[in-house]
């Protein structure tokens, strides 16, 4: 960057330096890549504010960081514009932000698809549907991993007390709190009022976003996240001690790296079906007719599964009905408040294993199959082109001296304690009935690459 300022710059030609524009995407060594290379991390925007995104200095790196921002602010007095993508340079303000995904926006962009898809806003405290939060971290002490599930509440609350002390210690990833703080502020409510449920128990009616630790895992090996898995959905019958899956509706794994183990391990342990199975509209030849222009994809309300979560001595409920069987048996102040003794895993059960609800985030190219085949739900990425187009746009305000705050895309934020414009980049998610608009028809995949 000092070779450049220095050679193109540095002449004194102010008329030159207004016509460059520097756009950079500041490389962050980081364990978070499973998301992709352009997520900002970590996030701290908080109500459309910036508070320092990104790349502060180490140690080991002060002098070079200091010099890069020297760099900086020279083309800046030279007259050249300077465009910062996904990070933030710490004491420097550029003359235009780029955020593109952050932790919480993904975390909540897989979250409401799970809520769409699988029409939790019409479950009810007695069909409450079955989710696991699939948390990766870099940093997780074992002793946070144990199940609570069969535990007395007062046992429970200690547990859950124990481990946030100790974790305060042994954790640290402003990344899977922040992801996680995106999920629980979409299924936080439908835990609280019994209408979801951990089958792991790592999740109940008094957690908080704070609990993030409980489903923080380390996730650098797939045979992690596919122990990890087997663990939750391990349930015991209390009559024969033998263990069994559980049933499941719906596993947030938070990126692709994460989903291909948890699918995977669903297929070891005999989970049967796809997302297809959910909405039948949703299957390979669909989808070679959408692309040959014979028809829509068109996707049905999801069906109620048969939960199997109930003692054996209850009354079967009908899988359509999104009511309260009148026969069912009377529950007490605990289940009508969705705690755990309505899923109480040590009871004898005969899950459904019904292929669950899957979502990742990053588009990995290698998983594009998995959509078409309905394995997993749906992935998630920036819509890029768009974002490049507003860029392009931007540039030009720039360099003609236009207000590039007066752009529709464009709104004004704090960065390193400055307003500045800033541009953010659209989620997409990514699903069987959108992917030969979303990825085929723009270029981003072939037909071959999505297995067609």
């Amino acid at each position: 960057m000092q070779d450049f300022v220095d050679s193109h710059l540095s002449n004194g030609n102010k008329e030159h330096g207004r016509h460059t524009t520097i756009i950079l995407a500041p490389a962050v060594s980081s364990d978070d890549n499973q998301y992709g290379d352009y997520v900002t991390r970590p996030q701290h925007i908080e109500d459309g504010v910036d508070h320092n995104v990104g790349t502060g200095p180490t140690s080991e790196d002060s002098e070079a960081h200091q010099r890069f921002v020297s760099a900086l602010k020279s083309a800046r007095k030279a007259g050249a514009h300077v465009v910062l993508i996904s990070q933030s340079i710490s004491g420097f303000v550029p003359d235009l932000y780029v955020q593109m995904s952050t932790p919480r926006a993904i975390g909540e962009l897989q979250a409401r698809q799970l809520v769409e898809k699988l029409a939790i806003d019409k479950a009810t405290a007695n069909h409450p549907k079955a989710i696991e939060v699939m948390l990766p971290s870099k940093e997780t002490s074992d002793s946070l991993l144990g199940s609570i599930a069969g535990k007395t509440d007062s046992a429970q609350q200690k547990e859950r007390q124990d481990n946030k002390e100790e974790a305060s210690v042994t954790v640290s990833d402003d990344f899977a709190q922040e992801a996680f703080a995106g999920v629980w502020s979409v299924l936080g409510q439908y835990f609280k009022d019994g209408r979801v449920f951990s089958p792991s128990s790592r999740l109940d009616a008094q957690s908080t976003q704070d609990d993030w630790r409980n489903v923080a895992f380390p996730a650098q090996k797939s045979s992690q996240v596919s122990d990890e898995l087997e663990k939750r959905l391990s349930v015991s019958d209390k009559d024969d001690k033998t263990s069994q899956p559980a049933h499941i509706d719906g596993i947030v794994a938070m990126n692709d790296f994460v989903s291909d183990a948890v699918i995977d391990k669903l297929t070891d342990l005999k989970y049967q079906g796809s997302s297809a199975d959910i909405n039948p509209d949703i299957s390979i030849s669909g989808i070679l007719g959408t692309i040959t222009g014979q028809h829509n994809l068109y996707r049905q309300t999801v069906p109620k599964p048969n939960m199997g979560l109930t003692s054996k001595t209850q009354t079967p409920q009908n899988p359509n009905d999104s009511t309260t069987n009148p026969t069912s048996p009377e529950l007490d102040d605990n289940q009508k408040t969705g705690g755990l003794a309505t899923h109480d895993p040590s009871q004898s059960v005969q899950p459904d294993m019904s292929w669950p609800i899957v979502t990742g985030f990053g588009v990995y190219t290698d998983m594009i199959p998995r959509i078409v085949d309905g394995k997993q739900w749906m992935t998630g990425m920036e819509d890029l082109h768009g974002v490049a187009d507003t860029i392009a746009n931007a540039n030009v305000s720039l360099v003609t001296g236009t207000n590039v705050s007066t752009m529709p895309e464009v709104s004004n934020k704090e960065v390193n304690g400055v307003k500045t414009p800033v541009i953010t980049a659209k989620l997409i998610a990514v699903s069987a009935g959108n992917l030969k608009k979303e990825m085929i028809d723009p270029g981003y995949v072939s037909m071959a690459d999505a297995g067609l």
